[in-house]
């Protein structure tokens, strides 16, 4: 007897094995064999366990391979069926006012950045057909962990491999080709603004690139100005309609590509009438340091708030605008996953083990609208710094090295003794003024209460309590000029970091999105219990949604879909499933999603193999960071 225990032992090892082969060697078995072959293999292997080792009566051994087979069929038929039940269905429509027909940059530090920012935004554009760009402004090459010498060249092949994988072209990929951290004996090279040339971290003191791929200007030297003109001069070689770019995050890479940026920006937007879309996100914050929680929902997640109290955030997380993603990009398995697979291919950063926490059904930004009045109009002040009310930095720092968390320099403060602390705005001719919209110190240390907006024709409007992501006030008058006085504060001083004039909306593609009672978008969606699921619909202009102006339909007679006490009320039976279109009446604008009730033998096999795999991807994970780099070109 203790034989046939071997012989069982044996088989199941032998499956695992190769199991685990399959995963940790990235579906190499299954992609260069046919699963009827693999299917052969496995039962020969078995068979040879079964019937070679030992010497039984036939009848025992029979019984034995029978049931071996038997337990092979139950394994790969169940595995089958729940790969069945996992696969996303794309059903997407209506997104091409949003998607179609845009030229879109992505600016970010770090080969891998464009990932935790835009990662399933990037693969939308593509797919509608847009064009995109994704510009780098470091090589990523100051980790210390790492060869630092080479470290650069690698990831610029990473970054390369990893956005073919996403359909970004190479040409259409950019390298700045500036350092990745600063000698530490010296200062930050945003804080020189001189022609100063410092030291990387790796020991460089010009831009570089792959001996395939060159930096933007090769050989530029590492000083501010150079930094600066680089990031000008990109933005206006190509001139996209939309641009995503990394906030203020916790790395001084990120953050100085932020200032960076909006300086740049704020120039141009004064010196000509170029006027983009503009998104700010995080790297970090709704990424990169986000919780892991791919495998612990039946539907995939949403990004969540993972902005502490003591993180400098100038946004207001209610006011985010929300993208959905690829449906590609997500999956219930998350080897599956064209996200994960772009993440694999960032190996020198082990990127992929944060893949669970980088995946979410939407990527959070927060529109910076850039056709504000007062760009072309005259400011003065009554005492102070005027160039900082209107140069679109809404955070700045004098000392990134030993001041990085502190970003409160980029504000206008009018002097201890200026008892007025005042600002007029002037325009050349009479003007429609929808709205003003000021922002107030980002430092936790002192806060305007109320200020005073004051019209030429003597209209005056209180703003209350302000806010550093902004503070709305509706003005909706004709004026030749206004005052803005700062009429009460806490703390020791008070001030501005940005105003804006505005003569109407904004002009922000429309989109309307399904979502759960969580808030997290719907695409291929497992009803949770029961046969009756309750969606809302998000609208990313922040209006209120009228749900009268909405029809909503459904595929299939066995299943139900009704606008109901403002919400989207589906039915859909057991073992069922259905497509439910919502669309805007009179409008293309729409959108589309599955909705499907498994049994509960099937869910539970569902959110077995999810978890199943996600382990089995950890092991694929750490098996391919045992192996080598690739060698960079």
């Amino acid at each position: 007897m203790s034989f046939y225990i071997i012989d069982i032992i044996n088989f199941i090892l032998i499956f695992l094995l190769l199991d685990f082969y399959n995963g940790a060697c990235g579906n190499i078995l299954a992609k260069k064999l046919k699963n009827s072959l693999l299917t052969v293999i496995v039962l020969l292997l078995t068979a040879a366990v079964v019937c070679v080792p030992f010497s039984f009566f036939t009848v025992s051994k029979s019984v034995l391979l029978i049931a071996a087979v038997l337990t092979f069929i139950i394994i790969i038929g169940t595995r089958l069926f729940a790969e069945k039940c996992k696969a996303y269905t794309d059903v997407e429509a209506g997104r091409e006012e949003l998607f179609a027909d845009k030229k879109v940059m992505v600016l970010v530090p770090h080969e891998d950045d464009e990932i935790n920012l835009a990662g399933g935004v990037i693969e939308e554009y593509i797919k509608y057909g847009s064009e995109v760009y994704v510009v780098y402004s470091t090589n990523g090459d100051g980790d210390e962990r790492h060869d630092m010498s080479k470290l650069g060249n690698v990831r610029i092949s990473e970054a390369v491999k990893a956005l073919s994988v996403l359909g970004v072209p190479e040409k259409n990929i950019v390298f700045l080709g500036y350092g990745d951290g600063w000698d530490k004996s010296g200062a930050h090279i945003y804080n020189i603004r001189t022609d100063e040339v410092v030291l990387s971290r790796a020991g460089l003191t010009k831009t570089y690139g792959s001996k395939t791929h060159a930096a933007f200007n090769n050989n530029n030297s590492y000083t501010f100005s150079n930094y600066y003109n680089d990031i000008k001069q990109v933005l206006l070689k190509y001139k996209p309609d939309t641009i995503f770019c990394i906030d203020y995050d916790t790395h001084n890479e990120h953050r100085t590509l932020s200032m960076l940026f909006e300086k740049a920006m704020g120039d141009i937007l004064k010196e000509m009438s170029y006027r983009p879309a503009v998104y700010k996100g995080y790297g970090y914050r709704t990424a990169w340091n986000a919780p892991d929680d791919f495998a612990d929902f039946e539907n995939v997640a949403s990004t969540v708030n993972c902005c502490s109290e003591e993180d400098t955030v100038v946004y207001d997380w209610d006011k985010r605008c929300r993208f959905p993603i690829d449906i590609n990009s997500v999956s219930r398995d998350l080897e599956k996953s064209r996200l994960y697979s772009a993440l694999s291919a960032q190996s020198s950063q082990k990127a992929a083990l944060s893949a669970g926490k980088i995946i979410n059904g939407d990527k959070v930004f927060w529109r910076r609208r850039t056709d504000s009045l007062l760009y072309n109009a005259r400011i003065f002040v009554s005492s102070g710094d005027k160039s900082k009310l209107t140069d679109f930095m809404l955070l700045d720092c004098g000392d990134l090295i030993n001041r990085g968390d502190m970003p409160y320099d980029g504000v206008w403060r009018p002097d201890k003794t200026d008892k007025e602390k005042a600002i007029h705005a002037a325009f050349l001719k009479d003007t429609y003024i929808d709205s003003v919209v000021l922002y107030d110190s980002p430092s936790p240390d002192e806060s305007i209460t109320n200020a005073i907006i004051k019209l030429d024709d003597g209209t005056c409007f209180s703003t209350g309590r302000l806010h550093p992501g902004g503070t709305s006030v509706e003005v909706k008058k004709t004026a030749r000029s206004f005052e803005i006085i700062i009429d009460s504060f806490e703390g020791k001083s008070c001030g501005l970091s940005e105003i804006e004039a505005f003569s109407g909306s904004c002009d922000a593609p429309s989109l309307y999105k399904l979502t759960d009672d969580n808030g997290s978008f719907a695409y291929d969606y497992i009803i949770s219990k029961g046969i009756n699921q309750a969606f809302k619909i998000y609208q990313n202009t922040g209006a209120t949604v009228k749900y009268d102006d909405f029809e909503v339909l459904c595929n299939k007679k066995s299943c139900r879909a009704i606008i109901e006490n403002e919400c989207v009320l589906v039915t859909c039976p057991k073992g069922k499933k259905c497509t439910v279109s919502l669309r805007l009446k009179n409008s293309k604008i729409c959108d589309k999603i599955l909705v499907r009730n498994p049994r509960k033998t099937a869910r539970k096999l569902i959110m077995y193999w999810q978890k199943t795999n996600i382990h089995k991807s950890y092991a694929h994970r750490a098996f391919r960071t045992l192996r080598p780099h690739y060698k960079a070109s």
